[in-house]
């Protein structure tokens, strides 16, 4: 009895070898089907594309020569719209897929799964933007909250398609899988691909080594994209295990939605907070504006620092200018005027004498120091963060 009850416990799940052999039936009897779709796939996008590339091309021909304020907004609007037919044509080709996997027992065709899977591209684009949002939100929250939504959630396009389930209580579903057994599911889904892994591991070693041809390699690469639906059955068979041994998910709890809401939130504002920071933390990128800005505008090295680039800082960038055209810093600062980086080595405002340049750790980086006169002494190199002395 006590055996009976363990077999039935919700939190069961089958091995990987029982979950790869019933794959492996549906693998052979969806298989021509599903790289039927493949190839479908691949001439819609092709089409797409070829119908897009002579929409613009149309568009450039017309405007030729007159590249207007109305010209740049027709672009912008082909762009957006561009995009949002691509995300369409993705969500269907994905949910295609799918629904040829899910419907093997139905044995339906390629043009009938495309068919099929028409209702579900907007509920799987919601699914997956939010999705989207939460993962990113999780990353800028010092990346793991990330990867563990990203894993939560990889369940979550058979429950839009098989459930009938979208947003959030989509991705909450998925979530509710992994509960209580997350290395159980993590292991099912890593063994099925070791085998391929360790192999494909072993054979470029031997063929780096020239013990086997570079031909084995091919092939394998050849079985892998052979196994990518296989591997597509796999998780979908593991999904459907882990549907029957998961209580049914009829709402999301005020409690997960506020932690939903929360991890994006935090991670986008900490995200944002950081960004400022390194910023801020990086003043010479505001002294390095207004000379570049003078470069493009043409003015002499003499009238950038009267608009407010200090003498030392114009000599750094000569420098910087230097090193990336020879790879190595100059010996001397009269170098800088020979290449031409600077008309003249400025001189200290305050004392009039020059500076004190040195090349260190052999021409791979400098020290700039106020002359000898000026108290307090003050020096910069490539790593300071400011220029000014």
């Amino acid at each position: 009895m006590a055996e009976v009850e363990k077999k039935l416990s919700p939190l069961s799940l089958p091995g990987p070898l029982d979950l790869a052999k019933e794959s492996f039936g549906i693998y052979k009897k969806r298989f021509w089907i599903l790289v039927g779709v493949f190839f479908l796939s691949v001439l819609y996008i092709l089409g797409y594309f070829g119908l897009a590339g002579l929409l613009v091309f149309g568009v450039f021909k017309i405007f030729e020569g007159s590249y207007n304020l109305f010209f740049l907004s027709l672009v912008g609007l082909l762009a957006v719209g561009f995009l949002a037919g691509f995300i369409w044509l993705s969500n269907w080709i994905q949910a295609s897929y799918i629904v040829a996997i899910a419907e093997w027992q139905e044995k339906l065709g390629i043009r009938a799964s495309f068919k099929a899977a028409r209702v579900y591209i907007w509920p799987l684009f919601i699914t997956t933007l939010i999705a989207g949002l939460l993962v990113f939100g999780g990353i800028f929250l010092f990346v793991l909250p990330g990867i563990l939504l990203s894993i939560w959630f990889s369940y979550s396009q058979f429950t839009v398609i098989c459930e009938n389930k979208k947003g959030l209580l989509a991705l909450h579903a998925s979530r509710e899988f992994f509960r209580g057994r997350f290395w159980r599911v993590i292991w099912r889904e890593i063994a099925v691909r070791l085998p391929e892994i360790l192999l494909g591991f072993i054979v470029g070693a031997l063929v780096e080594q020239h013990i086997v041809p570079e031909s084995i390699n091919a092939a394998l690469q050849f079985v892998s994209i052979l196994l990518i639906p296989f591997y597509m059955i796999y998780t979908y068979v593991l999904y459907t295990s882990l549907r029957k041994t998961t209580p049914e998910t009829v709402s999301v709890s005020q409690q997960s939605k506020k932690w939903y809401i929360a991890i994006p939130i935090i991670g986008f504002i900490f995200f944002l907070l950081t960004m400022i920071g390194l910023i801020s933390a990086v003043p010479s990128v505001k002294n390095f504006l207004p000379l570049t800005q003078g470069m493009l505008q043409g003015k002499s090295e003499e009238k950038q620092i009267l608009e407010g680039v200090r003498p030392s800082t114009a000599i750094v960038y000569g420098l910087v200018s230097f090193h990336n055209q020879f790879k190595e810093y100059p010996a001397t600062l009269d170098q800088l005027v020979d290449s031409g980086q600077l008309e003249a080595v400025p001189t200290d405002p305050k004392s009039g004498e020059s500076y004190r340049y040195v090349a260190l750790s052999e021409q791979d980086d400098f020290s700039l120091c106020t002359p000898a006169s000026v108290e307090p002494e003050q020096c910069v190199t490539s790593a300071s963060s400011t220029f000014d002395l």
